[in-house]
């Protein structure tokens, strides 16, 4: 059958890169329960795994959460609710956000304590068609957001099994001038 996910290891960390589908039509995972067990199999003990979509479970823009994703997101946490992942990465809304820690009973608010949680970050800020929020903005609020039309990229810094450093570098709003880190957009993972 066709393939839809994929892993790498690299210094420590499991990078596990998933297909969320057409979330408009049906819920992840597609029908198909053999993804859950997959995901579930292919995290690494510890929480140095980092999933990566084009779908986020949470997100502030003209799509908004994505609530036919909580399979998904629930498939991040293990029986007692703790998390197994440190970390998302998605796009599919055209900007840049971050959300601090969120839990498995609801990722639209900060997890309580932090060590109960999965940070989220949002890019979907990398080509053309950015979505200033407006009128159009639905979902959580993330803790950071960009939405200036900026061309940017997320840098992860694998600094050992357990650190990372996560932030965004923009290269402006014509993607024609040297990337610098945006404002505030540092994240410090450890766990």
């Amino acid at each position: 059958g066709a393939r839809y996910e994929h892993v790498i290891d690299i210094d420590g960390w499991r990078l596990l890169f998933l297909d969320t589908g057409d979330y408009n039509r049906q819920a992840w995972p597609a029908g198909d329960p053999a993804r859950v067990t997959w995901l579930q199999s292919n995290l690494q003990p510890g929480r140095s795994n980092i999933v990566m979509a084009h779908h986020s479970r949470v997100s502030r823009g003209r799509h908004g959460n994505n609530d036919r994703l909580d399979g998904l997101w629930r498939a991040l946490f293990d029986n007692r609710c703790k998390p197994r992942v440190a970390f998302t990465l998605a796009g599919h809304d055209h900007n840049v956000s971050s959300y601090s820690p969120r839990s498995i009973s609801d990722p639209t608010k900060p997890a309580s304590p932090p060590a109960d949680g999965i940070h989220v970050f949002v890019n979907g800020a990398g080509g053309e068609g950015h979505v200033s929020q407006g009128f159009f903005a639905s979902g959580a609020k993330p803790d950071l957001l960009d939405d200036d039309e900026q061309f940017c990229v997320t840098r992860i810094n694998l600094i050992d099994a357990g650190s990372a450093d996560v932030d965004v570098l923009s290269f402006g709003t014509h993607a024609n001038r040297e990337p610098t880190a945006l404002p505030g957009s540092l994240v410090k993972i450890r766990v």
